[in-house]
């Protein structure tokens, strides 16, 4: 897991297994401020050491943001929880090819700590 801090208070959070993403968080004040991209840009080289690609089962409300990062919708998923679902979109980012377009526009990584 890492962590983006600021100003000594968690603001962010990523985690990983393997190459699918757990959960990605950013504190609902702090969003749209470029966190989430550089946390995702921290494990970025970490997955594809040993992965080509990344998964991650984004909520519908995330999809931009993942679309933003060069990820690819897959699949809509429906995981049913009781009597109820929630809808969900498979989503995968391929590590081997680089999309130039958008590699000036990118924050770089930096002010993380990581936490196991």
């Amino acid at each position: 897991m890492f962590v983006a801090i600021e100003n000594n208070k968690i603001v962010g959070t990523i985690s990983f297994q393997g190459n699918k993403i757990k959960n990605l968080f950013t504190f609902p004040a702090k969003q749209r401020k470029g966190i989430g991209t550089k946390l995702l840009q921290k494990i970025e080289p970490i997955i594809k050491k040993r992965f080509k690609k990344i998964v991650v089962y984004s909520s519908l409300d995330a999809v931009p943001f993942y679309k933003k990062m060069n990820f690819e919708s897959k699949k809509k998923i429906i995981k049913k929880i009781d009597s109820t679902g929630i809808r969900q979109i498979l989503m995968e980012k391929n590590l081997q090819k680089i999309n130039k377009k958008n590699l000036g526009n990118l924050p770089k990584a930096e002010n993380f700590e990581s936490m196991i």
